[in-house]
């Protein structure tokens, strides 16, 4: 019968310095930034976007692995574990100082570290590698960081199956919105219409928010229509939009989301779409929407003057529907797919405030 044992040895409070070495990336730099999006030789950088894109320069190449990239100015860091090049001077790349630390580990505690930006200027030997870190004998180092590594590969298979099925969506929306392809049962010709013969706007005036400090979390969500949708929410219970659902659209650049739940908008630049008649699926002419690259000019509201004269090939409207249907149901998946990733990561980063601090200990493997 096994009788499994947590680590139990005390941590030792040690300087980054003495767990980590640094070098410089000056041979890992690369020549050019005309960039390319897809190769062998990735071009990284410290900060969120990690992979700037790829370059064809196979000289250079940092090639001893793993590594953490740093950037000295920001105290962003990255965890690397394939050959690449680096953005500029402003990298330090770090490695485990002797045998007994494990890289995966200190990186992971370097995540829970709130490091107090002041002036611009390179941080590491100046400052960061003197901050103290409670550490664990490389055993439980290593333990710990195959758990968060394990948590980490779930995550990016939940990530590469959310970018699968946004795949499946475009090529589906690229078939179904164009009549390439028909849903059974459906065959009537389609007629070309103008978006402004389907689609009535109405301006956001009554529903503009008064005060643009928001909070984090409420009723009432404050949209735009670029990519962030919602700006925050606000506690403005007077002048919400309660007619939904609407497509949000932003009349200087176009951009436009589907909105079907209660809202405020932040600005006058908006307009909101609705269905002109009973004939139209608003759901349908959204997604349609998205096939549009609309070249943008000067800086001018596009809606009236010529995004409505925009002419879309249209079926009936119970093949609308089927399409429409067919489209928010791939949605709802892809959309459970990132509640489930959202929660893995929060669990993720439960674990490491109790893993990475000594205040849960894992047990040995192994142990009789």
């Amino acid at each position: 019968m096994s009788n499994q044992q947590r680590f139990s040895s005390e941590w030792e409070t040690k300087r980054l310095g003495d767990l980590l070495s640094y070098k410089r990336p000056d041979p890992y730099i690369v020549k050019s930034t005309e960039y390319v999006e897809h190769g062998d030789i990735p071009v990284l950088t410290a900060n969120k976007a990690f992979i700037l894109g790829y370059t064809d320069e196979l000289f250079g190449i940092c090639e001893k692995l793993p590594a953490i990239v740093f950037d000295d100015f920001t105290t962003d860091n990255k965890y690397a574990e394939f050959p690449f090049k680096v953005k500029s001077s402003a990298i330090k790349l770090l490695y485990p100082k002797h045998v007994d630390v494990n890289l995966r580990f200190v990186f992971a505690r370097m995540q829970l570290i709130d490091f107090p930006l002041g002036n611009h200027k390179r941080y590491y030997i100046s400052e960061y590698q003197n901050l103290e870190l409670p550490v664990p004998d490389y055993e439980e180092q290593r333990a710990i960081a195959e758990v968060l590594s394990d948590v980490d590969g779930l995550i990016n298979a939940l990530d590469a199956l959310i970018a699968k099925k946004r795949a499946i969506k475009q090529a589906t929306m690229q078939q179904l919105l164009t009549g390439k392809t028909r849903l059974p049962g459906f065959s009537g010709a389609w007629e070309t219409k103008r978006i402004g013969d389907l689609l009535s706007y109405k301006r956001p005036d009554p529903y503009i928010v008064k005060s643009t400090e928001y909070v984090e979390h409420g009723d009432v969500p404050v949209l735009t229509a670029n990519k962030a949708f919602i700006l925050g929410y606000t506690d403005e219970l007077f002048g919400i939009c309660e007619k939904l659902p609407a497509i949000v659209f932003d009349d200087f650049t176009t951009d436009n989301k589907y909105a079907a739940f209660p809202f405020k908008v932040k600005s006058s630049a908006i307009k909101l779409l609705y269905p002109k008649h009973e004939g139209v699926n608003l759901r349908f002419v959204f997604e349609r929407m998205q096939l549009i690259d609309y070249p943008l000019g000067n800086h001018k509201r596009y809606f009236i003057s010529e995004y409505q004269n925009i002419k879309l090939p249209v079926p009936d409207y119970e093949e609308q529907r089927a399409i429409a249907t067919v489209l928010s149901d791939i949605d709802a998946e892809i959309v459970a797919l990132e509640h489930r990733r959202d929660k893995t990561i929060a669990i993720k980063q439960g674990m490491m405030q109790q893993l990475l601090t000594g205040k849960v200990r894992l047990l040995k493997s192994g142990v009789l």
